[in-house]
């Protein structure tokens, strides 16, 4: 792991545009810093390097258009968005590559909230996503996943409630039948322009969104991330919930407990570590 001291003198010098602190235990334990991330890009996908590539290119684009006037609002917020909140509590993943499962069924939950289908309380089953869907194709917690083929269990199988098969980080085997009850999408749908991700956010609701992370990462606290020091990692999904284009960053939900950064979320800049080289939307 980085370096504190190193770190916060490489923010002082970029201005500290973020503040870092220790990363809370037990996120990104020195001997095993993947565990807490779980990304693998599909067969035939983007790379995470080929991704960071096509976000820091569609960000120069972006940035040159920015007199034009979109056709969204120039900021959208779904924990506070019409004088609600439509973001439900924040998970902690733990040890275990499951960030896919947990970014799905954040942005499954925010979804059905907003379109009136569920309350803020409803909570569906990560552990079903992953140990029974995902587990079925060979994944587990020391393998991570991939984005598409959770959305197509999400959408072909669905999901369990929370109650029916709760979370743990450690390879669980599942107990639920095929034929459990399970909440399903209609579709889902990837988005690559920028301009397609707010318009969705502010006219339909939360996506997933996957990225690079790197060594500071797990070091961060408040302010708007940008990779600063350090080695990539791995690859990480999360929920983006909102945007800021006047700072000019996504504001995003992440599965590694409330004491890590602002209150479980975090603000990471347009174009940085391949986070808007496309999301995923969801149709409930």
């Amino acid at each position: 792991m980085l370096e504190f001291d190193l770190l916060t003198r490489n923010l002082a010098a970029r201005g500290n545009p973020w503040v870092a602190e220790v990363p809370v235990a037990p996120i990104a334990a020195a001997d095993r810093p993947g565990y807490s991330l779980g990304y693998v890009p599909s067969p035939g996908e983007y790379s995470l390097e080929q991704r960071e590539d096509l976000a820091r290119s569609l960000g120069l684009v972006t940035a040159s258009l920015a007199q034009v006037t979109p056709h969204y609002p120039p900021q959208v917020d779904h924990r506070a968005l019409n004088g609600a909140n439509y973001v439900t509590a924040i998970r902690d993943q733990g040890q275990c590559g499951a960030c896919v499962a947990f970014g799905i069924v954040a942005a499954l939950e925010s979804n059905r909230v907003r379109s009136g289908q569920a309350t803020r309380g409803g909570d569906y089953s990560e552990a079903d996503l992953f140990f029974c869907g995902a587990a079925v194709d060979g994944f587990t917690c020391d393998s991570g996943w991939n984005p598409m083929d959770g959305l197509n269990i999400l959408r072909n199988r669905g999901v369990a409630a929370e109650a029916d098969f709760g979370y743990q980080d450690q390879q669980l085997a599942c107990p639920l039948p095929s034929d459990h009850p399970r909440t399903q999408i209609s579709n889902w749908q990837r988005l690559y322009a920028p301009a397609q991700i707010k318009h969705h956010l502010c006219t339909k609701g939360p996506l997933i969104a996957c990225y690079s992370v790197f060594e500071d990462f797990f070091h961060y606290k408040s302010g708007i991330y940008c990779h600063v020091l350090g080695e990539r990692v791995g690859g990480h999904c999360v929920c983006c919930v909102g945007y800021d284009d006047r700072d000019r960053y996504w504001i995003c939900k992440n599965s590694w407990g409330d004491q890590w950064g602002e209150q479980g979320f975090f603000r990471i800049s347009y174009g940085e570590a391949g986070v808007d080289s496309f999301m995923d939307a969801i149709w409930v």
